[in-house]
């Protein structure tokens, strides 16, 4: 907003025309559009970071002993199908 009313000042005092405000406008609007992508790329790259830590965490952490004891059971209970599945042919 401050480069449009500069810019108009130029133009009230002669220094711009018409088409040049036009065009600094233009400029202005599009090195802008610009450096917001850059800011909005460099959060990204920064939360992508961020989920990259959250699941090495995740994937590198050491496994509870409820989780084997879960496994366990779910290894049973997949021997017993496979018997009963055997039975039952």
């Amino acid at each position: 907003m401050v480069l449009v009313w500069f810019a108009a000042l130029q133009v009230l005092d002669g220094n711009f025309s018409a088409g040049m405000l036009t065009a600094f406008i233009s400029f202005s609007d599009q090195f802008m559009s610009c450096g917001a992508g850059l800011i909005n790329a460099a959060t990204d790259f920064l939360m992508l970071r961020m989920h990259g830590e959250r699941l090495a965490d995740i994937v590198l952490s050491e496994i509870e002993a409820s989780s084997e004891a879960c496994s366990e059971l779910v290894n049973k209970d997949k021997s017993d199908e496979t018997q009963h599945h055997k039975i039952s042919n």
